[in-house]
């Protein structure tokens, strides 16, 4: 393998899609995110919630239930003290 050619066309790649301002740009981007959910605390409990719904009572598939009920209310509510419109990163039209 080519190890060159590889990064050399790697970098190519990375320019054509926008290079370092679009890293910075998402970075931005998962920062605000993490902020509008309480921050890596509010994250924390979120995924505590989750956990506790995971090791309930009953079989696999009903820990399994209650856990993807869990995330579902834990991850795609608006975040905490941000605008109610905005869900799952998108605004409603």
């Amino acid at each position: 393998m080519n190890f060159k050619r590889l990064a050399f066309q790697a970098k190519k790649e990375f320019d054509k899609r926008g290079g370092a301002e679009t890293v910075k740009d998402l970075q931005a981007k998962a920062k605000q995110a993490i902020d509008d959910r309480g921050g890596v605390e509010g994250i924390k409990a979120s995924a505590k919630n989750v956990a506790d719904a995971a090791k309930g009572p009953g079989t696999a598939s009903d820990k399994a239930k209650a856990a993807a009920a869990a995330a579902k209310t834990e991850f795609k509510q608006p975040p905490a003290g941000g605008p109610a419109d905005v869900v799952e990163g998108k605004k409603a039209s």
